[in-house]
């Protein structure tokens, strides 16, 4: 049996690298994405450029994403908690 299939997408417009990665994995449930610019709690006054160009990413392509696991910290967020740091969602 194989393991869970993950895979990687180039993030466009990336504020800090030319060629970023997301990566897409598919475990049991609901895949995950990860990204290295994740959303912080709280979110910061003004949106980072990284958390925008990964929520921007994430509806381009169209990513049915449930959970995100930040790589520069311990938390799980959700799609919600991205669109809020990433200022474009409503935090009520």
């Amino acid at each position: 049996m194989l393991g869970p299939l993950i895979e990687q997408y180039t993030c466009a417009e990336h504020p800090l690298s030319s060629s970023p990665l997301a990566p897409w994995g598919s475990p049991p449930a609901q895949p995950p994405v990860a990204g290295a610019t994740p959303p912080p709690p709280p979110p910061p006054p003004v949106p980072s450029p990284g958390t925008i160009n990964l929520y921007e990413n994430v509806l381009r392509l169209k990513l049915n994403v449930d959970r995100i696991a930040a790589l520069h910290g311990p938390r799980l967020a959700m799609l919600n908690d991205l669109a809020i740091a990433a200022g474009r969602g409503d935090a009520n």
